[in-house]
């Protein structure tokens, strides 16, 4: 599997002997990866779904899959969710979904907190750069993207746990604080949470945690802290 090529077809296409590539697909497969006739591929849905099989060149743009073997997998479990307030650097986002999507991050979240230069908005390039993941990483669930006007309305999003990150010397560490289980990891601004956000997040049972004394950017705080977390949860190496 190290070495097959991966490409995405939309959910809902019927099971048969053979499958047509999307044209995007098809174009990634003859002009960037030169996919052969005979190559083994897979192919994934984003929800759980796996067809292997071989490559056939229909034409100058077509691809055809001749299938072998199907399968579908449950998401893995316990799920993890990352909320992070917006800033003003897009690629912020767009690292953490890269990156989140590696280890294995369900669901992302992007609220307006207090002081964030602007709104969220959901952007078409973060479902394009959550498939190129996959393909590379071999991860056969797309995570979801989901924003929040305002840090009440990413909590009340959150899925198990709620977590937040915390400049405060009370805060522990989070792998001290971490509990286990379905977990949501919320993370402020440059600057942090306020007064206020902090009451929000408490009222709604968020745990507070610290990452030590280093200062991150936003999206490497929440990298970090998603990274412990998968680890806490049995992945990343860390016992099941």
């Amino acid at each position: 599997m190290a070495h097959m090529h991966r490409f995405y077809i939309p959910p809902g296409i019927p099971a048969g002997e053979t499958l047509a590539l999307p044209e995007e697909e098809a174009h990634h497969a003859l002009r960037v990866v030169r996919v052969r006739d005979g190559d083994e591929v897979a192919l994934f849905d984003g929800q759980g779904r796996e067809i292997l099989g071989r490559a056939r060149r229909v034409g100058k743009r077509e691809v055809e899959v001749a299938v072998a073997s199907e399968r579908t997998i449950p998401r893995s479990a316990p799920s993890l969710g990352v909320a992070m307030a917006w800033v003003s650097r897009d690629k912020a986002a767009e690292f953490l979904i890269v990156h989140g999507t590696e280890i294995g991050v369900d669901r992302f979240i992007f609220f307006e907190a207090e002081r964030s230069e602007r709104s969220p908005k959901v952007a078409q390039k973060w479902t394009r750069l959550a498939v190129e993941t996959c393909k590379q990483c071999g991860r056969l669930w797309l995570p979801e993207c989901r924003v929040a006007r305002d840090i009440a309305e990413a909590l009340q999003m959150a899925i198990g746990t709620r977590y937040f990150g915390a400049l405060r010397p009370d805060a522990p560490p989070l792998g001290a604080a971490f509990a286990g289980g379905d977990a949501t990891i919320y993370v402020g601004p440059e600057g942090d949470l306020t007064d206020a956000e902090i009451t929000t997040a408490l009222e709604f049972g968020a745990v507070p945690f610290s990452l030590g004394d280093t200062v991150f950017r936003s999206e490497i705080a929440a990298f970090v802290a998603a990274t412990i977390c998968r680890h806490l949860q049995g992945f990343l190496g860390g016992a099941r």
